[in-house]
């Protein structure tokens, strides 16, 4: 049985480090894709690749399997008793190198409630929607997100295409897309729902330049301290 874990990890480590390695190689290509005055050079480490890749899997394999059943069990009879349609509400978000994936939610809206993003006392807004809308237990279903490569635990959150032709300058913004989307970052801390979007972008650019276990650790703490933002 040991011997077993042993090999499958050693399989799984292989395959990650394969992985990160042409992820990284594909960013400079990506990169030279945008014109010249959005270009920039930021940091690139095959190990630091690896270990954040890691850690998202063991951290959301983790949330999965503990947190989430209970979560589920709970919230799934809520959501489809209070209003009609599915549990799970699944939208198009661009992630890494602008490729669309299917981002996953528990479902917080009333059915056919369009794309424009949530307001404060929005009547789209089912009643249990409020609720864990304010306890973020709605972001919850990301985690199979994280688990499968879409998404990372820390990271750039992930907008709709409309979204990034709202951003001032449309070609820097897509500089963000340079590594994993994420759940939680330092512009969803620091600038949440801010019509700033200069000051969002400027908070995304901050953390891919410093981007570090360290980093990442200090931002889950703060979102796990986070006072609501939400509507």
């Amino acid at each position: 049985m040991a011997l077993f874990l042993i090999t499958m990890c050693t399989i799984l480590l292989i395959r990650i480090i394969t992985n990160e390695k042409k992820l990284l190689a594909y960013r400079e290509r990506y990169i030279a894709t945008l014109p010249k005055e959005v270009r920039y050079h930021f940091p690139t480490s095959l190990c630091a690749a690896v270990c954040k890749r890691l850690f998202d899997i063991i951290f959301s394999l983790g949330v999965l399997l503990t947190l989430f059943p209970l979560i589920f069990l709970i919230l799934a009879p809520l959501i489809k008793f209070t209003s009609p349609g599915p549990v799970f509400f699944i939208q198009k978000r661009l992630g890494l190198y602008g490729q669309l994936f299917n981002c996953y939610k528990f479902r917080s809206m009333y059915l056919n409630s369009g794309t424009k993003p949530a307001q404060k006392n929005d009547c789209r807004v089912t009643k249990i929607g409020k609720f864990i809308r304010k306890t973020h237990l709605d972001e919850f279903p990301q985690f199979f997100n994280v688990l499968i490569g879409d998404m990372s635990i820390v990271g750039p959150r992930p907008f709709q295409v409309h979204i990034y032709q709202k951003f001032p300058y449309y070609e820097k913004s897509l500089l963000r897309l340079i590594i994993r989307p994420g759940i939680t970052v330092l512009a969803q801390l620091d600038a949440p729902r801010t019509e700033n979007l200069t000051q969002y972008l400027k908070l995304d650019f901050y953390y891919i330049r410093k981007m570090s276990c360290c980093l990442d650790f200090r931002i889950i703490l703060r979102t796990m301290l986070l006072k609501d933002h939400s509507f």
